[in-house]
């Protein structure tokens, strides 16, 4: 919450400075400022699907990581590091 209002105002006190609306006309204040929301909403949402990817994709790899620790001589994935007795 602290940054979205952070945000809003830093938009709109560079939106007054470099006239981006007119602070006299309410309509322009509320254009700006559901602007300003549905932008930061959707990098918001983008973030978090990323992350929530990012999340995903270690978890699967740490389980594999655990995996290949319960077997003594298992082989490493084909993105992991190279073996030296495997030909690569």
């Amino acid at each position: 919450g602290v940054h979205y209002v952070y945000i809003n105002i830093l938009v709109l006190g560079a939106g007054v400075w470099f006239e981006w609306y007119r602070v006299d006309r309410p309509g322009s204040v509320a254009a700006m400022l559901i602007t300003i929301a549905v932008i930061y909403a959707a990098v918001s949402v983008i973030g978090w699907k990323k992350a929530a990817e990012d999340a995903r994709r270690i978890n699967e790899r740490l389980k594999e990581y655990q995996q290949q620790g319960e077997q003594p001589d298992a082989k490493p994935s084909a993105g992991d590091a190279v073996w030296p007795d495997d030909g690569r």
